[in-house]
This record gives C-alpha cells, structure tokens and sequence, in this order.
C-alpha cells in the first residue's frame, strides 16, 4: 500500500503488524516511513523513537529515524542517532550515505566528503555513492558569480550594478573569495558612482563555530572623488538543531543617494538569533545598532514568527508574522531618519520546485505601519526568487521584490514611498574532487 501511493492505509497495515509481532523490525520501519511519507515527520520521530524503546538494538530503525530527522532538518540528531550504530553495520551504504546527508545539510564539509569518499570505496557500484560524491565535488569546488541588479524609488533615484565575484576552496574547511562591483546611483538629473573591490574569508573553525571576515574599498567617482575602506566580520554558532545565534559588525558605503554624495560611511553591529522550538514552528529576532552621518545612530529590531502549513515537494507553505522597529536618537541630513517607525505584517511564505527543475521562492506581507509625524500606512511587500539549473556547472538565479515600507526606505524628503528592485545572476561551477 505505501508503494501504491496509499501511506495512510500502508500506516494502519503497519499498526497492526507491530501489535501483532512487535518484534517485527520491518512492522516498525514500515510505520515510520509511512508517517513519513504523508510529511508527518514529528509523528514519524515520535514512532521511532518509541520502536526504538522496544527494540534498542535495532539499527535498522536508527538509520529510519536519522533519515526522518535529516528531512525535519535535525541534523545534529541525525548524526548522533547514527554514532549509535553498531560498529558492524556502521559501513552499511544506507548508514554513510545518511550520514553524509546530516553532515552536509548542517554545513559540515569535512565530514560530508569523508562519509562520501567511504560511500563510494566500499559500494564502488552504488549510483546513489556517485551521484553524491559529484554532487560535493561541485558544491564545495570553485563557483564564479556574474550578476546586474536594478533598483528605483519615488524619488526618482535609480541604482544600476553588475557584479563579478569568484570563490575557491582553500580546503575543506576554509574558502576565500573576491569581487569587484560597479554601481551607478542616480536622482533626477544628479549622477554618481563607485566601484568596490573586496577580499573575503570564510572559515568552519569547529563542529558548530563559522566565521566570515571581509575587507574592501570603495573608490567614488562622480564629483568629488575619495576612497573608502569596507570591513565585515561575523561569526556564527550553532547552539543546536533548534537553535543558532550570529553576531556581526562592520562598516560600508551608505546608499542613499545624498549620503553617497557626501560620501557617508555607515557602522553597524547586530545579534541574530534563530530558532525553531518544534518541527513546524520557526522564530527569529534581531537586534541592530547603524551609526551614520557622523553622530546619528539608529536602533532596529526584527522579530519574525512563522509556521509551516504544508510541506510538499512542489509547495512548501508558511505562515506567520513579520514585525520590524526603527528609532533614531537625531535627524540625519542624508539618510531618511525619524524618531520612531514600525511595520506589523502578516506574511505567507512559499517555496519548492516547479516542473522543469526550477526552483522557487515568494513571500507576500500585508499590515499596518506607524511612524512618527505621519498617519498610519498599509504597508505592501512581495519578493520573489527563481534558480533554474542550465546545466550541471551553470545556474540562473533571478529574484526581484516591491515594498512601500518606512522601515526599508533610504532617502530623505517626500511622504508616500514606494520601491522596487530585480536583480539576475548567472552562477558556474566547477568541481574539485578530494580525494
């Protein structure tokens, strides 16, 4: 019945067997993945977990659970349900190919390409054992990023961009990357530009620790013209499966218009917290400190809250609520700047992948906004995102959005506000094979 497209039927069939024989594995295995197989990943573990109770020397129900707890995106769990292997089974093909997964999916290169070069040694044969040894090769190898953006407001200022980055493996462990940028700001008949240069560091300095590190310069031409330095550091941890906290600061060109003019560096710093307390439910909070325009200082705080309705190949459905706040502590002449603003959404977010292997993002918000010195707003936002795969080594990624929110807004002067943004990008890859 669960071959048949009938997992709910296959689910009472598997009840049964397991009352009936309760040390049958297959019984418990087959009720697991039934539940799986109708997204009841939390029941599923919970199945697992309780098979397991009965019957604790069975590693054909851990490698069950930890294939659940990969798709729930536990992958911490994962792997330590599959340390639990005994020794003589622990080389089976479902066993590292599982565990390759958890270590992929939680960003662990060295312990994915590891499990996967045992895949492919011991099952030199297996489909499955190559097919993710390539996939590695490719995804931990050498990528070059070209991409042109647009931008455009109320107040008729536009920014045109293009961009040309390349990333490289230094090992398994630390990548570098380069890239150069080219932006063209303008707002009515005034022009400006500049063009960036930055040398970056990514580094998995443990199990749960990664650290990012990047430095630049801003040349400005266009008028006056002068040189800025760009800085940014960040480091994240990963607390566990349900929790990861991030940490950040740095300084950059500002980007609204009459700030780029003056040539007003912003400082920034921030804490990112994100969790999700059960399978379904995620919530993030983050707080932000932006120094500019010499002794302006802006406070935002970000909090988010959603729930996953369905969960689907093709349709992954959430639902929830963004909420954003802004104070600054005094009014800047270049960056739009009032005493107090905040935006309350209600959101819906989807994503999957769509016939002909082309994947997909959207989110559309709607609520009420508040700000200070003016009458409360419906705020309106929409983002889109499309990755469509042209070939093995090259993908196009497009994405583009709307909003006419205080919080997202830039420049001074004027009331209503409106923008819009798109932006294209062609991503090629080449592999390296670590052998």
């Amino acid at each position: 019945m669960r071959w048949s497209g009938d997992p709910k039927s296959a689910e009472r069939l598997y009840k049964q067997i397991a009352a009936l024989y309760p040390s049958s594995t297959s019984a418990h295995d087959g009720l697991i993945h039934s539940l799986a197989d109708q997204n009841r990943l939390g029941a599923a573990i919970k199945s697992a977990n309780k098979s397991l109770a009965q019957l604790p020397d069975h590693w054909e129900l851990m490698k069950s659970k930890a294939q659940v707890l990969n798709w729930a995106g536990r992958h911490l769990n994962a792997e330590k349900t599959l340390a639990a292997v005994p020794e003589a089974q622990s080389f089976q093909s479902d066993v590292l190919h599982h565990r390759a997964l958890a270590a992929r999916w939680s960003d662990d290169a060295q312990s994915a390409t590891e499990y996967a070069r045992s895949f492919v040694q011991r099952y030199p044969g297996d489909r499955d054992a190559y097919r993710l040894r390539e996939d590695l090769a490719y995804q931990y190898g050498y990528i070059m990023r070209t991409s042109a953006s647009y931008f455009a407001d109320t107040f008729n200022y536009v920014s045109r961009g293009v961009r040309q980055e390349f990333e490289a493996p230094l090992s398994l462990r630390h990548r570098i990357d380069a890239g150069v940028n080219r932006q063209f700001f303008s707002e009515g008949s005034e022009a400006s530009q500049w063009t960036t240069y930055a040398l970056g560091w990514t580094g998995q300095l443990s199990r749960r620790l990664s650290t990012r590190a990047s430095a630049g310069q801003v040349l400005y031409s266009g008028g006056s013209k002068a040189t800025r330095l760009s800085l940014d550091g960040s480091a994240t941890m990963l607390l566990s499966d349900r929790a990861r906290i991030q940490v950040g600061a740095g300084q950059a060109p500002t980007t609204a218009f009459r700030a780029i003019q003056r040539r007003v560096q912003t400082q920034y710093g921030y804490v990112e917290l994100d969790t999700r307390p059960t399978l379904n439910t995620q919530l993030s909070g983050r707080v932000g400190v932006t120094g500019f325009s010499g002794s302006t200082r802006r406070t935002s705080v970000d909090v988010s809250a959603f729930r996953l309705l369905r969960r689907g190949g093709r349709l992954r459905l959430r639902a929830g609520a963004r909420n954003s706040w802004i104070s600054h502590d005094q009014l800047s002449r270049e960056v739009y700047s009032p005493d107090a603003a905040s935006n309350h959404l209600a959101a819906l977010n989807m994503e999957g992948t769509l016939p002909w292997s082309i994947d997909y993002t959207a989110e559309f918000g709607t609520g009420i906004q508040f700000e200070t010195g003016q009458p409360n707003g419906i705020p309106l936002s929409m983002t889109v995102e499309i990755a469509k795969p042209l070939s093995r080594e090259l993908w196009l990624r497009l994405q583009t959005g709307y909003s006419n929110s205080a919080v997202d807004r830039t420049n001074t002067g004027g009331t209503a506000y409106r923008m819009s943004y798109a932006t294209v990008q062609l991503d090629y890859r080449l592999k390296r094979d670590y052998e």
